[in-house]
């Protein structure tokens, strides 16, 4: 019923590093909102945000009806003095929102990531049904937030006087609905799955 989830990370992630020019040291699948030390003053991490059923599940005993769903992650890194973050604020959440949007324009509703899912998942199963549907924008994070250096796996220390221990703003949009059904079969009395 899962099997689908790593190819939906897969395809996000190299559809992102395509069509916004990201090298793999600024997008990659994360398990978590944790990103590499080693990230750059821009990220983009694609994190798995779980799947519901889809209606014909409960209906057919059948199928499995799965809507697959991504979280994306973006983060804008900037260590700044305390009586000039308001501006900065402002700046990094133009820089932000811009870049969300290019984000959902990667990812909304685009058929060629469909296709791509599914050409990953038949590589590996060839018999298993595609994706039917592609995934579509459910929400965005309602305030962007301001992240520590923890959440670039490094240690949590202030920058002197005048400074906060903000080191990036981060905000997350929310792609569900890939929808993938697939057939139940029926085991016969004594058969392992």
């Amino acid at each position: 019923m899962l099997e689908g989830e790593t190819y939906v990370l897969e395809a996000v992630r190299d559809t992102l590093r395509t069509k916004l020019g990201l090298r793999p040291e600024q997008c990659d699948c994360e398990y978590d909102e944790q990103v590499p030390s080693m990230a750059g003053d821009f990220y983009v991490a694609v994190i798995g945000a779980g799947f519901d059923l889809g209606p014909k599940h409960s209906a057919s005993g059948g199928v499995h009806d799965v809507l697959h769903s991504v979280q994306v992650l973006v983060l804008n890194r900037a260590i700044t003095a305390r009586d000039k973050r308001r501006t900065i604020f402002l700046e990094r959440l133009q820089g932000i929102n811009y870049q969300i949007g290019r984000v959902v324009r990667a990812i909304d509703w685009q058929m060629d990531l469909m296709s791509y899912a599914n050409a990953l998942m038949y590589k590996d199963y060839p018999t298993y049904q595609p994706f039917i549907t592609s995934l579509h924008q459910t929400r965005c994070d309602a305030k962007p937030r301001m992240v520590n250096s923890e959440i670039y796996a490094g240690a949590t220390g202030g920058g002197g006087p005048g400074t906060t221990n903000y080191v990036a703003m981060g905000r997350s949009i929310y792609f569900g609905g890939m929808r993938r059904m697939q057939t139940i079969a029926q085991l016969a009395p004594g058969v392992t799955v």
